[in-house]
């Protein structure tokens, strides 16, 4: 059993609305709705459920909506559903683009590995963490060195982590590295060069450190590495440049504290030293950095240069972990080698992805080709969305640009089909979901070509061969709803419907017009009066095109189409002779009366029906009676035989412009005149080829517009 069950009431404009749709062995159904027929409100209800959203009446908002939709005898549920506008600009599929990209075997390996990488990771950064006391150790490092990711920047550091010997630090990372140091040291660049000038000045004139070359930190370095060695325990000795012999780990240790603090004690250095304390007690927000300094003032020097002074205090924590560090690089490296043979493979392998793309190039008549650029990236890591590119053809050359550029220079058609292409990944990758889904498909081919719009129908066929998808494929284009219904091997009668709006309800009922239209009149025209009236514009065509204008036959129909001396005259006996002519052996069954009458008398009745109407016959009166009427109207105005004899071909619009020129103070019913001049001719002058526009049109219009000449007469 596959059967949709709908029941709304007050959901985005539809009143009420009660339908079951049976999908058993026809997975697919066509729904022909006239502008404002409901056929957006449905969809809009359908997408309000696939978000989780309860529908409702956006104009009468204090209207109770009522929403159940079943499938399958069960609530349906958002996951099930998709809903396919006609177009969206700003619509995008990258992240189903991703799901079609995947080779699930290759990203489970590939995953494999990077969880082992992120393990050892997260293992090491608990310890820098500890070491550093910074809140976000990775995104800080990530910001000071350069790297494709935190793996490429911390294998670049290898060579100088390795060759570091870690020095404990009494300061946390944050203290000293933060937008406020960096601002303040900004701010008092005179202040700290003041200081680096004499700092500098002390350590050029030191017999122990030089500039640049030896300074606190190496030296401590030396004396950490001498005594972690054994040096002095195997009686070496150091001799310094000015001869100066030193036998133990502590004569360096005295050595180098005597240094700084000849340097640090200098009276001038200690001055500046203050200015800059005083400096920074004016903030509060630095008194954390104040304590900082007066521990460590030789921080100073360090801080003038804020970028290397990071890289440094990284380069020193990591040094703390050097065997870990080691251990994670080695892992990388070897990782590295694996991922790029996984790569490789993923990059050979065809994928629903391009199976996509090549549907996509082939089908659709579009300026462009399409590829996708990062293809390793998306079909390997986590939330990296497809680039795609695009390959741009004028028919003199082709050139390589990106998507915005392409939508610059596309028409509208154009942009649909290129929202099409989202509209096709996400289908594509709803077929890898375990649920069956109901889609709704709203006006999908709208504003296409025939070529494109056909492109559309077959793969609307491709859909419809999928068992997990139930479709409801909705226009208000009669010319598509008529071609998906002959096109799609899957549909038969029973699956198309069209709409009928009355003032409580939508009722979705039994399709019509599947075929010529005339096959069926031409059955019927001999036994029921509004088929036999609506018959006369197709019957005049006919006689067009054997015998020409000049035709007696083809004159007196049109004279039942315009207001002439005769139209009054003839009856339906002198119709039902013409008629002979075409449509021969048929016994018509239908009063003697003038035409003129006959079709009044059965438009006042269409007009007088409450319910919208899909009837192509009923649509056709009413065109008739309308133009019939606005005629009248206008010749009794005007009153001038001479200047209503004088009219030859285009009578309607002759007319109009007599009344325009007699009448131009009418405003109100020259508006009237011109919506009759503008919306009847098309439905007057049909063929078999050309009846979609006024099935398109609703009738409620056309009933409107009758009663209003009706009232002008």
């Amino acid at each position: 059993m596959k059967k949709l069950d709908i029941k709304l009431e007050n959901c985005f404009g539809i009143s009420k609305l009660e339908k079951e749709f049976d999908f058993n062995g026809r997975s697919t159904k066509v729904i022909y709705a006239p502008n404002g027929c409901m056929k957006t409100s449905l969809a809009r209800t359908f997408h309000a459920i696939s978000q989780a959203k309860e529908p409702k009446d956006e104009l009468f908002p204090d209207r109770e909506s009522k929403c159940l939709i079943k499938f399958n005898e069960i609530d349906i549920s958002p996951e099930q559903i998709l809903v396919v506008d006609s177009y969206s600009d700003s619509y995008s599929s990258k992240e189903k683009m991703a799901t079609l990209l995947v080779n699930s075997e290759l990203k489970n390996k590939y995953q494999e590995i990077l969880e082992n990488i992120d393990n050892k990771k997260t293992e090491i950064f608990k310890d820098i963490k500890r070491v550093s006391s910074s809140t976000n150790a990775e995104n800080e490092i990530s910001l000071v060195f350069e790297g494709k990711n935190i793996f490429e920047k911390l294998f670049s550091l290898s060579e100088e982590i390795n060759q570091t010997e870690y020095k404990e630090v009494n300061f946390k990372y944050g203290d000293v590295i933060n937008p406020k140091v960096f601002d303040f040291f900004k701010v008092n660049s005179s202040l700290i060069g003041e200081y680096l000038e004499k700092y500098t000045e002390l350590i050029e004139c030191s017999n122990f450190f030089k500039k640049g070359i030896f300074g606190t930190d190496n030296a401590i370095g030396v004396n950490k590495s001498l005594s972690d060695n054994r040096f002095f325990d195997a009686n070496h000795r150091v001799v310094l440049e000015n001869e100066t012999v030193i036998t133990n780990k502590e004569g360096l240790s005295n050595l180098i504290k005597e240094e700084k603090e000849k340097i640090l004690s200098d009276e001038q250095l200690a001055k500046k030293f203050d200015k800059i304390d005083s400096a920074i007690t004016k903030n509060a927000q630095l008194k954390t950095l104040k304590r900082t300094l007066e521990n460590n003032p030789d921080l100073i020097s360090e801080l003038s240069d804020f970028d290397e002074f990071k890289k440094k205090l990284w380069i020193n924590y990591f040094a703390s972990v050097k065997e870990s560090y080691n251990s994670l690089m080695e892992l990388y490296t070897e990782s590295q080698e694996a991922i790029a043979l996984i790569v490789a493979q993923a990059n050979s392998e065809k994928t629903e992805w391009e199976n996509v793309i090549e549907l996509y190039n082939n089908r659709f008549d579009v300026p462009f080709k399409l590829e996708v650029l990062n293809q390793d990236d998306v079909i390997l890591k986590d939330k990296v969305s497809p680039n795609i590119g695009f390959t741009y053809s004028d028919g003199r050359g082709n050139r390589d640009i990106d998507e915005n550029a392409v939508k610059k220079s596309l028409s509208t058609g154009e942009k649909r089909a290129l929202y099409l292409l989202n509209v096709i990944f996400e289908i594509e990758a709803r077929k890898k979901d375990e649920n069956e889904c109901i889609l709704v498909l709203d006006d999908i081919a709208d504003s296409f070509d025939y070529k494109n719009k056909y492109a559309i129908i077959e793969y609307l066929k491709d859909i419809s061969e999928f068992p997990k998808f139930n479709v409801l494929v909705l226009t208000h284009n009669f010319d598509f709803y008529r071609t998906v219904a002959s096109r799609l091997p899957v549909i038969s009668y029973p699956d198309c419907f069209m709409t009928v709006k009355e003032d409580t309800e939508v009722k979705i009922v039994k399709g019509q017009y599947l075929k010529n239209v005339f096959e069926s009149w031409v059955k019927l025209i001999h036994k029921k009066e509004r088929i036999f009236l609506a018959s006369i514009p197709f019957a005049r065509n006919i006689i067009e095109y054997i015998s020409g204008e000049q035709d007696s036959n083809y004159l007196n129909l049109t004279n039942l189409l315009h207001i002439r001396p005769e139209t009054n005259n003839l009856q339906v006996s002198d119709l039902i002779e013409i008629y002979n002519t075409i449509w021969t052996d048929k016994e018509y069954n239908l009063d003697e009366r003038s035409v003129y009458e006959m079709l009044m008398e059965e438009t006042s009745q269409i007009a007088a029906e409450t319910s919208e109407n899909i009837q192509l016959e009923n649509k056709i009166l009413l065109s008739m009676a309308i133009r019939l009427k606005a005629e009248e109207f206008m010749i009794e105005k005007i009153n001038s035989e001479q200047d209503i004899l004088s009219i030859t071909k285009n009578q309607t619009t002759e007319l109009m412009r007599l009344y325009k020129e007699k009448f131009p103070e009418k405003t109100v019913e020259i508006k009237l005149m011109e919506q009759v001049n503008l919306m009847t001719a098309e439905n007057i002058h049909i063929n078999a080829f050309m009846y979609e526009p006024i099935l398109d049109l609703s009738d409620v219009y056309l009933k409107g517009l009758f009663e209003k000449v009706i009232n002008l007469n």
